[in-house]
């Protein structure tokens, strides 16, 4: 869609392999290198990105995996990423890494698994850092895409930027 929307809808014809399929599966963000499968209903070689763009207010759209299965012409995705909140309260922060303090993955190319009471994320390739880089304004709200994790020892926060002492407010957006 042209601007944020809770549903969308698509018109048109369905042409080669899927075209007489009883079920459908879907992957977003649009990847052409994505592998399907419906014997376990999986997407492989989706990908959250260690490295993220920092948007006021949001989050980088390439860093939201989801996935959709269907037996109709209805998707429904679900998410393949969580998010953590925060807010920047000083001047000059230029990146915002977090890592779980026991290693923890929390991006990387992964294999996406739809059932339907959750879905089933396997990393393949395992990034224990995510990175969110960019002009950061003082006193706005950005997220992180991670992927979902129990930080069960809790998590490091660390800042780059222009000056020495800097600090954020964070949360966890369920």
């Amino acid at each position: 869609t042209e601007s944020a929307a809770l549903t969308a809808q698509f018109k048109g014809k369905l042409e080669g392999q899927g075209m007489s399929r009883k079920d459908f599966l879907a992957a977003v963000p649009y990847n052409p290198d994505y592998k399907f499968s419906f014997v376990g209903n999986y997407v492989s070689g989706m990908v959250l990105p260690a490295e993220q763009a920092a948007l006021e207010n949001g989050y980088d759209p390439v860093a939201a995996p989801a996935i959709a299965y269907t037996t109709s012409t209805n998707l429904s995705f679900k998410n393949a990423f969580s998010l953590v909140k925060f807010t920047v309260i000083s001047d000059g922060v230029t990146s915002v890494t977090l890592a779980g303090k026991d290693g923890e993955v929390l991006a990387g190319t992964l294999n996406v698994a739809y059932s339907e009471s959750d879905l089933r994320i396997t990393a393949t390739k395992k990034e224990t850092s995510v990175t969110l880089k960019g002009d950061f304004k003082k006193e706005s709200v950005y997220y992180i895409s991670t992927l979902p994790a129990t930080l069960k020892n809790g998590l490091t926060v660390t800042l780059n930027g222009s000056v020495q002492s800097l600090s954020l407010d964070f949360q966890v957006a369920l």
